[in-house]
């Protein structure tokens, strides 16, 4: 089931995630249907082979004002309503090349399609009011939502990638949009936006939803401030994944503030995961607590550590560290909402049910800078736009010793850094130290040295969970890495099947780590390494910021202090979460998938013992310690 907007990776080492998109992995290369369209400077059909002349010019459209509810000013408007169209609103169209296509200085809209990546919309006049009923009206949504966000970067000198950024409209039918970045043979980065056509609500296109256009845009400009080379987020669910998503939720959010007159304007993405999806709502937002706490959107019961959290009245507070996983949408069942969102989410790492924390620290800043500003709704986009852009130029790269260095608390102590050297009054930096600090980035009680220590396990294996099914983890690896790489799990169920270590096996593994803490742990970089020969990680094919044959390295989203363990346990019945102060009791669906686990072959010359694996454990919210866990080979 899909789970939210995301950003494809570019990543060309054999780590290579894929590309990550509604919180799925899909293969690297797109596949597209194609209809036989001719090339591009030439027309025929619906297609554009003729391009006029032009040296710049501005044109019309019709659009949807941020979206089709926010167009219509009706919150139950249904994806798959005959009057979707009815809202469509006229508008001058900038920037444009004047050649008769939607080619602009800042974006170039072109369709996926039935064109083939070529032009589809086309006007001698640069008069591009299209109906809704032809494909034509989401390309000049997309120019429209994506010129105007791009233009206002480039009037702060924020513009990244210079240029004019591709989006691909109508790309694929699916529920799916993405940012993706390829290397191209040459060596340069070429970046493009896909947006998809819906598959659950038919008909709806993820174009028509303003707030998803700049949110995959601002991905770009996300990664070409952060690095041309090296991907912000490196390893699978490690923070700095879930800032992306962050930083692309509240950029959306604040730019589109003026325009969302009568709605929620910490809402992201209300028309495309708020509602092509059923009863089913995968929105997020930049609130303080998510949509099912009972004061929400008040948030009145805010608060940090564990005095936010309180089983027996839904309360819930979007505050680092406890407030991370906790989804946001309400689409679980009552009375007792915070049990239901613990059992019935299998995604609790997910780094975009991380991301609103850091989008609303974000927003909050953005409220502090507004009110610093006389209420100034541009200068307080421009001036939170800007020091977020220039702390991801600042912020810390990866190298091989930590290759996730960019964690919420690291971040938002650059942010506040990087506000004084823009030269921002000192009622404006106060605005955003207070901001961060409320929500738990900055200051506050840490993790001193010896924190952790091992935890239960599994029934099978003491501090451990080990899956050894073969049949288990090709079908993994397949989904992973590819079919063609499965084929290093050896071993058959005649090596015997016992969620153990045994000779000559491939393995799943995750470690139970108890965090010994009251302060629940945040953003957890797991460096594992074997002190023994014939246990070995599989090489970077399979690990995550795989580092050699005896170390490799994993992030856990969190693990419980024990004052959050105490916390939602309180209340009987529906209003009781039965966890613990380690790993495997805060995520109860630590070990469902491959993407928590590292893997391990164990010699096929192994005979039984104990082997130790050392890990060492580093915290964004505190110090780094190291904790020796004992492994049997049976």
């Amino acid at each position: 089931m899909p789970l939210a907007l995301g950003r494809a990776l570019q990543q060309q080492s054999n780590q290579s995630q894929g590309r990550r998109a509604l919180g799925i992995l899909i293969s690297l290369m797109l596949t597209l249907a194609t209809f036989g369209c001719a090339k591009k400077e030439e027309r025929s059909g619906v297609c554009v082979k003729t391009l006029a002349s032009g040296t710049g010019a501005t044109g019309s459209g019709k659009v949807f004002a941020v979206d089709p509810m926010v167009s219509s000013g009706n919150s139950l408007l249904s994806p798959t309503s005959t009057t979707v169209g009815n809202f469509s609103t006229s508008v001058t169209l900038q920037n444009l090349t004047g050649k008769g296509v939607l080619e602009g200085s800042f974006v170039t809209v072109i369709d996926g399609q039935s064109c083939e990546f070529d032009f589809n919309a086309y006007s001698t006049s640069n008069d591009f009011q299209f109906d809704y009923s032809n494909k034509a009206f989401q390309e000049v949504t997309a120019y429209h939502a994506g010129d105007r966000f791009r233009s206002e970067l480039n009037s702060i000198n924020a513009l990244l990638p210079t240029g004019s950024e591709t989006i691909v409209s109508n790309c694929m039918d699916e529920d799916n949009a993405y940012y993706q970045r390829y290397q191209l043979l040459d060596g340069s980065i070429y970046g493009e936006v896909c947006l998809g056509n819906s598959q659950e609500s038919f008909g709806a296109h993820y174009a028509d939803d303003s707030t998803v256009v700049i949110h995959e845009l601002q991905h770009g400009t996300t990664g070409k401030a952060y690095s041309s080379t090296e991907d912000l987020n490196q390893l699978f669910y490690d923070e700095a994944g879930s800032l992306n998503e962050a930083i692309s939720d509240f950029m959306a959010m604040t730019f589109l503030e003026p325009q969302t007159t009568g709605f929620d304007t910490r809402i992201f993405s209300r028309w495309a995961l708020g509602s092509f999806f059923g009863a089913d709502s995968y929105n997020r937002g930049g609130h303080k607590c998510p949509e099912y706490d009972a004061t929400f959107p008040t948030c009145s019961g805010y608060a940090l550590g564990a005095a936010g959290f309180d089983a027996a009245t839904n309360r819930a507070s979007y505050a680092y560290p406890d407030g991370l996983s906790w989804k946001f949408a309400k689409d679980f069942t009552g009375p007792g909402f915070l049990q239901s969102a613990f059992y019935g989410n299998p995604s609790h790492e997910q780094i975009h049910n991380n991301a609103p924390l850091m989008a609303g620290a974000l927003y909050d800043m953005y409220d502090g800078l507004k009110a610093e500003n006389g209420g100034n709704q541009q200068i307080a986009f421009q001036k939170s736009a800007k020091v977020v852009i220039e702390a991801l130029k600042l912020a810390t790269k990866p190298t091989v010793s930590n290759r996730t260095p960019v964690t919420f608390r690291s971040f938002a102590s650059t942010v506040n850094t990087t506000a004084g050297l823009l030269g921002y009054t000192a009622g404006e930096q106060t605005a955003i130290t207070n901001a961060l600090t409320a929500r738990g980035l900055l200051g506050g009680s840490t993790l001193a040295a010896s924190w952790a220590s091992v935890g239960t396990g599994s029934t099978e294996a003491a501090g451990v969970k080990i899956v050894d099914n073969p049949n288990t983890l090709k079908s993994w690896i397949a989904s992973a890495f590819g079919s063609n790489m499965s084929a290093v799990v050896t071993h058959t169920t005649a090596t015997g099947l016992n969620n153990r270590l045994n000779a000559g096996e491939v393995v799943a593994i995750w470690f139970d780590i108890k965090n010994d803490s009251t302060i629940t742990a945040g953003g957890i970089n797991v460096k594992a390494q074997s002190l023994d020969p014939d246990v070995t990680f599989l090489d970077g094919h399979y690990n995550y910021g795989y580092i050699s044959s005896t170390e490799a390295q994993i992030m856990y989203s969190k693990i419980n202090g024990s004052a959050i363990v105490t916390a939602l346990g309180t209340g009987t019945g529906a209003y009781s979460i039965s966890t613990e102060n380690r790993y495997f009791k805060t995520n109860p669906y630590y070990a469902s998938t491959y993407r928590t686990a590292l893997w391990m072959k164990v010699s096929s010359t192994a005979s039984p013992k104990t082997v130790t694996i050392r890990l060492t454990l580093t915290p964004s919210n505190g110090a780094t310690t190291t904790v020796d866990f004992p492994v049997t080979i049976y």
